[in-house]
């Protein structure tokens, strides 16, 4: 592990421990979150930053120079960088769809090859 100069072992520490706290604390109805439907309505991305950037302004005007307000600006960052991994997912995904046209019969036995579909109901 480095020698971390300006404290980024503690702060990163402090970053779990914030994020690991809001599990209990977010918005949340049937296991869905406000975060889940901002991704399902495809403005995660926006939401997080515009989020991000409340909260930047935020601090040092609400409570004065509160971390809090900084480790919740970080969290929509990281939420912003989830979003940019997901969307990356999706076009990988359209493009291997796009590449081949599809074909569900086939798409269908590799399924099936795929989770021994023929082994689990025949009780081998």
């Amino acid at each position: 592990m480095p020698d971390y100069k300006y404290n980024e072992d503690q702060y990163l520490g402090e970053m779990r421990k914030y994020v690991d706290g809001t599990y209990s604390e977010h918005y949340v109805a049937r296991d869905i979150q406000v975060v889940d439907i901002w991704e399902s309505l495809g403005s995660l991305e926006s939401t997080a930053r515009d989020t991000a950037i409340k909260y930047l302004c935020r601090y040092g005007k609400k409570d004065g120079k509160n971390k809090r307000d900084l480790l919740k600006a970080i969290h929509y960052i990281m939420l912003m960088m989830y979003a940019e991994d997901q969307e990356q997912k999706h076009e990988k995904l359209a493009s291997v769809f796009q590449q081949r046209p599809l074909d569900p019969q086939q798409d269908i036995r590799d399924a099936y090859e795929r989770v021994d579909y023929h082994d689990t109901y025949s009780g081998k």
